[in-house]
């Protein structure tokens, strides 16, 4: 996928962090207080929210629809709220590839939607953004908001976790130099810096091969995402009931399925995860008021074709049981 978008940044602007999910604490604790609100998707990753809710409770909570975050809803929220001039959300927050769990794309003119209310308004926004290169078909790469941005206004994070590996929790945060460097006097703080040894890892590894070749080893780690996915589309045809809805990701690690409405994934989970043995995340994991009880998330990044055929199929007959408690 060709690059058409750049962001110029000097070392002033970026920061190594222990994975993304660093990122998401420092931004919380560098900007929220009890008082205060930020935007998010609902749903939403719920890592974010975790580290979120140790700051604030109080979200201006934006549903998706296949085009993302329904910027259109945002916009009259922002409007409302300036007209009774009440107290600004403190940013919005965002995944705009492969969202973590709708495994979904924000909309071009979403993003750019987004960055207009930012200026609008004076808000910041934080791109977070591991799943940008994770892409399982051939749709146009889109660009990031922080290549949009001419105001210093988006502080983004990106990780190899998704893209490298998992274990080495290596990513980086860039944006204004004034937020990177509480960034940095942050980490200084707390643990210092991110590991050398992994950090040097990470190097060697580029001192061997080039950027193509990296490219290349992306691309075939897709081509695998890419198989799992298709494996759990047709196990979840020929397993779950006809009633459960589900997107077909383009990019991402995650299906996203909507059970019928008198379905309670955390209760089904809790009475028959154990005997059944397989697991997925219920939807209250990732909202904001623990509602979306009738979704669940599965990921098939890291699981085999035959295990994921399997778990789908219990996943199947879970769903029967829960179905028939409530029939």
């Amino acid at each position: 996928h060709e690059w058409k978008d750049e962001v110029t940044l000097d070392e002033s602007q970026i920061v190594i962090l222990n994975g993304s999910q660093e990122g998401l604490y420092i931004m919380s604790y560098l900007f929220l207080e009890a008082d205060d609100s930020l935007v998010v998707s609902e749903p939403t990753y719920a890592g974010a929210l975790s580290a979120f809710n140790g700051f604030c409770k109080n979200f201006v909570s934006i549903p998706i629809d296949d085009k993302g975050m329904q910027t259109d809803i945002l916009a009259t929220i922002l409007a409302e709220k300036a007209a009774k001039k009440e107290k600004m959300p403190k940013f919005i927050y965002t995944i705009p590839n492969g969202h973590n769990p709708g495994g979904l794309a924000l909309a071009a003119e979403r993003r750019q939607q987004l960055l207009d209310l930012a200026q609008k308004y004076d808000l910041l926004i934080l791109e977070d953004d591991p799943y940008e290169l994770v892409k399982l078909d051939d749709s146009e790469r889109l660009p990031t908001i922080q290549s949009l941005d001419t105001e210093g206004r988006v502080i983004r994070l990106d990780s190899f976790s998704k893209i490298f590996a998992p274990g080495l929790r290596l990513g980086y945060a860039t944006g204004p130099a004034d937020i990177i460097r509480q960034f940095v006097l942050f980490k200084q703080c707390s643990n210092m810096h991110t590991s050398n040894f992994i950090q040097n890892l990470l190097l060697k590894f580029f001192e061997q091969f080039s950027y193509a070749e990296f490219g290349a080893l992306i691309r075939e780690n897709c081509r695998l995402y890419r198989g799992n996915r298709d494996v759990m589309v047709t196990a979840a045809r020929k397993y779950l009931p006809e009633s459960v809805e589900f997107n077909i990701p383009g990019e991402g690690m995650f299906i996203w399925f909507k059970l019928p409405e008198n379905c309670n994934a955390s209760r089904m989970m809790a009475q028959f995860a154990t005997e059944l043995k397989v697991l997925l995340v219920p939807g209250s994991a990732f909202s904001t008021t623990l509602g979306l009880q009738n979704y669940m998330r599965a990921s098939f990044s890291m699981v085999t074709p035959d295990r994921i055929e399997e778990g789908i199929k219990r996943f199947g007959e879970m769903l029967r049981r829960e179905m028939e408690l409530e029939s």
